[in-house]
């Protein structure tokens, strides 16, 4: 599976862009707000998703590891498809989603073309419990994306399953912001 790909934007479309790395060209799904910000020539890094079914394999691109995972808890959710995931990932920034989510708000994802009341209250049931690693604004969890990104990634590389590297980066210090700190915190709480 592709984890991530940094290459020089080759294609614009309405959500689709094409990323060219060494001479192989990627065709990746984005949201337009992301693709709004960028121009042919740019050189961008995205962190992919490979959707598969027997019909159809694309591409999906995320500015940092929190949007991707966020786009995958949205994934879990029985009636949301990666077009919608990919449509709530560009409709709000992620604190505010993750926010709508924590406090019960489905008019948030309402507003998303193709999600009704019963699924926007069912994303909130699915998911209230598992989106209290991500960053936040109200005093919660406070890993700055960039250390976040890093530790997560650094997890994954010592041979740590997304999950376990998940639960170890709940027991970081709210006070943390160094990466190295944060690393340190997240590697004892797995070595418990």
């Amino acid at each position: 599976m592709i984890f991530s790909l940094e290459g020089t934007i080759t294609y614009q479309a309405h959500h689709t862009i094409g990323v060219e790395v060494g001479h192989i060209g990627y065709r990746v799904r984005v949201g337009e707000t992301l693709n709004k910000k960028w121009s042919l020539g740019d050189t961008v890094k995205l962190f992919t998703y490979q959707y598969v079914r027997e019909d159809t394999v694309e591409l999906y691109g995320f500015p940092t590891v929190e949007a991707l995972e966020f786009f995958e808890l949205l994934l879990s959710v029985s009636g949301v498809g990666p077009k919608h995931a990919l449509a709530i990932i560009d409709s709000a920034p992620l604190t505010l989603l993750k926010d709508a989510i924590a406090k019960g708000d489905a008019s948030r994802f309402t507003v998303v073309s193709g999600i009704g009341r019963k699924t926007s209250e069912r994303i909130i049931v699915d998911l209230k419990g598992k989106i209290d690693l991500m960053p936040r604004h109200d005093g919660g969890f406070s890993i700055s994306p960039n250390s976040f990104e890093e530790v997560f990634m650094a997890l994954e590389k010592l041979g740590y399953s997304k999950e376990e590297a998940r639960t170890a980066l709940r027991e970081v210090p709210k006070d943390a912001h160094d990466t190295e700190v944060i690393l340190r915190s997240a590697l004892k709480a797995l070595s418990r």
